[in-house]
Parts: structure tokens; C-alpha cells; sequence
């Protein structure tokens, strides 16, 4: 029922995208917006996506989302002995991941 999810909702952000640009390889943020939810998407070279779903007033995150790619890629893509990717992380580096992911959060918080 995820995979389900997730992948109606990679098919959604993909008609959504801007027009990708073959000679311009570099990570993309955008973001859109409903009545409920603003939902700021960013996408990595790699093709790691980064979604952050927040209220609809909420200002533009990018800078954000570009720290969660910085700490995902510090604590999982540069951690010679984290799991490859279909496989679950131990709890170590998730904790590692979530701490740094609040420290973000909460600088992003007070720039506000």
C-alpha cells in the first residue's frame, strides 16, 4: 500500500516538474501548493528525492531541504558502512539523521 503511494506520488511530482533540461544536470527545488498543504519537493542529480509537506502559507525552503540532502548525504551516501538503499537503517544513523534533521528544523524555525 506505500510502494503504492509513493509511486502515485513520484508519477504527480513528475507531471508537475518543470521541463527538465538535459545540459543542466543540477539538483531542482520547486514547490506547490493547495488549500491544505504547501509540499516543497527537491531532486538531487542522483534522483533522490526530498519532500517536506508543511502549511500553505509557509515560505519557500529550498536552503532548508538542501541541509536535510547535506546530513542525508553525511549519514547514509558518504557512511561506508550504512545499508545500501532497500535496506533498513541502523538505529545509529537514524538517530543521527533525525537529530540533525531537528537541529535543522529548528534554525529554520527561528529565521522565520
Amino acid at each position: 500500500m506505500l510502494y503504492g503511494s509513493l509511486f502515485s506520488l513520484k508519477q504527480f511530482i513528475a507531471k508537475l516538474r518543470p521541463v527538465d533540461d538535459p545540459e543542466n544536470n543540477a539538483t531542482q527545488y520547486y514547490s506547490f501548493r493547495t488549500n491544505n498543504y504547501k509540499m516543497h519537493v527537491r531532486e538531487t542529480a542522483a534522483g533522490v528525492v526530498f519532500l517536506l509537506a508543511t502549511e500553505p502559507g509557509a515560505g519557500a525552503l529550498g536552503d532548508a531541504l538542501r541541509k536535510f540532502e547535506e546530513a542525508w548525504t553525511e549519514c547514509f551516501a558518504k557512511n561506508p558502512v550504512a545499508p545500501g538503499p532497500s535496506a533498513l537503517p541502523s538505529e545509529s544513523t537514524s538517530a543521527a539523521l533525525t537529530a540533525r534533521v531537528e537541529a535543522i528544523a529548528e534554525n529554520a524555525l527561528r529565521e522565520m
